[in-house]
């Protein structure tokens, strides 16, 4: 944050003061501004964060001591695994080492080959930017595949190599579809 100030003559600016005195303090100020913003910087997802259940809210937030308090309107509180995340049948744990995905799976479908595709109302897996449809290869993130879309995703089926997807969407691929 960077605060900027330009000294202006209070009697002056109380009767309206100059009108070119008016406008340069305001192009001061907007610089000021703009110039504290710097560029913008790139971002990942902490996934050591905990969060609270993907359909909760948090409303309040206090501290006291070394202990936060949290209200809301929410079910859970943990370790976030993501907005989808295979679970192992036998521990009822997620699969470790399964990539995050930021935001909400509405659905999921095997590639064959050990992987699966997802979409959903996400914007990014394992911290890379996917728009609401990936694919995680058995490997892990496909990020030579992207075919994200401009709204959600409901619905998928794969039908030999073709990938079908249903949505409230206008373009994928950036292709209107």
């Amino acid at each position: 944050l960077v605060r900027c100030g330009v000294a202006v003559n209070r009697g002056q600016a109380a009767a309206g003061g100059h009108p070119f005195r008016r406008v340069l303090t305001g192009t001061i100020v907007a610089g000021c501004l703009l110039a504290g913003a710097g560029a913008p910087r790139a971002q990942t997802v902490d996934s050591t964060l905990w969060g609270v259940d993907p359909s909760g809210k948090v409303f309040a937030v206090a501290r006291e001591g070394n202990g936060i308090y949290i209200g809301g309107n929410f079910s859970y509180v943990g370790p976030n695994s993501g907005g989808g995340v295979p679970i192992d049948v036998s521990t009822a744990h997620g699969v470790a080492g399964y990539p995050k995905v930021t935001g909400r799976v509405n659905a999921a479908v095997a590639d064959g080959k050990g992987g699966w595709y997802i979409g959903g109302w996400f914007s990014a897996v394992d911290g890379r930017p996917h728009a609401n449809l990936a694919h995680i290869a058995s490997a892990g993130v496909d990020a030579t595949w992207s075919a994200g879309t401009d709204n959600e995703v409901f619905a998928l089926a794969l039908a030999g190599s073709t990938l079908y997807v249903g949505g409230d969407f206008d373009s994928l691929g950036g292709a209107v579809r």
